[in-house]
């Protein structure tokens, strides 16, 4: 059975135990937060696996999406991507890493109807960008600045 780490509580360092739901609304407001997890064995608790990851962006990754897309990825949208939000294509709730490779530059505007209007994207392999509207209706983005 695969984890759902959004239904199990966490710790606050300096607080102790939280409900999930605590959790959620203290790293949603975290902006800088390193998070670190322990996944432990339900039978003897002992940890199988500690990581650390991070919801954010580094600096480094950030520059490197930037520089793979200097505009964001929404169609018609012109703003610079030094300007913009980091958008999980894989969404960071769902299991998509702060990784290069997973993010693409949106501002907030298009990162909300993204997800609320249920909007999807795929890259293609000349680097452009196709999302699919909840109608079922494609647009396709420019490889360059307009």
């Amino acid at each position: 059975m695969p984890l759902a780490a959004r239904d199990y509580p966490g710790e606050l360092a300096g607080y102790g135990p939280v409900i999930a739901d605590i959790a959620r609304r203290v790293a949603d407001h975290a902006t800088a937060a390193e998070w670190r997890h322990t996944v432990a064995d339900p039978a003897d608790r002992r940890p199988i696996l500690t990581d650390v990851t991070r919801r954010r962006p580094t600096t480094a990754t950030r520059r490197a999406v930037e520089s793979r897309s200097p505009i964001y990825v929404f169609p018609c949208c012109r703003m610079p991507a030094v300007e913009s939000d980091f958008d999980h294509r894989v969404s960071y709730a769902e299991g998509g890493e702060t990784t290069e490779a997973n993010g693409d530059p949106l501002c907030r505007h298009d990162c909300c109807v993204k997800h609320q209007a249920g909007r999807t994207y795929r890259i293609l392999p000349d680097g452009r960008h196709r999302w699919t509207s909840a109608l079922g209706h494609t647009y396709t983005t420019t490889r360059d600045p307009p």
